[in-house]
């Protein structure tokens, strides 16, 4: 009888985790952190939440502009041979630990600044690589997409290649982004294709979109929105020209402002 009742209780058990892990949360609001007006037009907009430091790359340009508490503090890059110049500036990146990578398509590096402008470190990348578009992982492993070969490639932190994923999939990629151990990249067709940081592809969907607890986040014109919620979020009397999410902080771009915030599930 025993034996009866503890079975019985290791299936309900069993049953409970399983409700739990299958679980389908549903986004209730957004909850807005910060706002800056840079008076720049804003290519890529990174966001350090700890000490509230925007990492800001001006469109049309090789220029990174930093911010702290929503004043401009340290302006880098343009041309030169500086370690701290960028010919020509292809994608920013926000490093595990608030630092900045910054991806040189011209020279073939990835470099590494800190919160205030100063130079840290850089990596080479080798010849024949058109380095286009950067992400990087928590344990420092870099996602390169190559225009040369229409791939992306990964480098150790050392520059040593292990893996290449996405062969021709792509037309021209806009962005790429690592968030949750899931690979997005908008392509210029109107679509993001997700991959695991392993290259296994795992889907495509229509839109400027990112995933997030098993819910797609999609931006619209004047908001954003999130699959399985009948809410649109941070609706904007503007249009937002861009979105970018590093988890679990999505940043909006209009052409005065740049918001973060956080979505709330229940």
């Amino acid at each position: 009888m025993k034996t009866g009742i503890s079975f019985l209780l290791v299936l309900a058990l069993c049953a409970c985790t399983l409700n739990q892990t299958s679980r389908q949360f549903t986004a209730v609001s957004f909850n807005q952190k910060q706002e800056i007006k840079p008076d720049i037009p804003v290519q890529k907009a990174c966001w350090f939440e700890m000490e509230n430091i925007f990492y800001l790359w001006q469109q049309n340009s090789s220029v990174v502009h930093i911010y702290h508490n929503g004043k401009h503090i340290n302006s880098l890059g343009d041309t030169g041979t500086d370690k701290l110049n960028f010919r020509k500036l292809t994608d920013i990146c926000l490093a595990p630990d608030g630092n900045l990578y910054l991806l040189d398509n011209f020279d073939r590096r990835i470099s590494k600044i800190d919160k205030r402008g100063s130079w840290i470190a850089e990596v080479a990348l080798p010849a024949g690589i058109n380095p286009q578009l950067l992400a990087v992982s928590q344990d420092e492993s870099f996602f390169v997409y190559d225009d040369s070969s229409r791939e992306i490639v990964v480098f150790k932190a050392t520059g040593k290649e292990i893996n290449r994923f996405g062969r021709m999939i792509f037309s021209a990629p806009r962005k790429m982004a690592l968030n949750d151990n899931i690979i997005s990249v908008y392509d210029n067709d109107g679509s993001t294709y997700f991959f695991t940081r392993l290259g296994q592809f795992l889907d495509v969907t229509e839109g400027n979109c990112y995933l997030e607890n098993n819910r797609t986040i999609r931006l619209e014109k004047y908001f954003f929105s999130v699959s399985g919620s009948d809410y649109n979020f941070a609706v904007n009397l503007k249009p937002w020209q861009k979105m970018f999410y590093e988890a679990p902080n999505i940043l909006l771009i209009d052409s005065e402002k740049i918001i973060t915030g956080k979505i709330t599930y229940e």
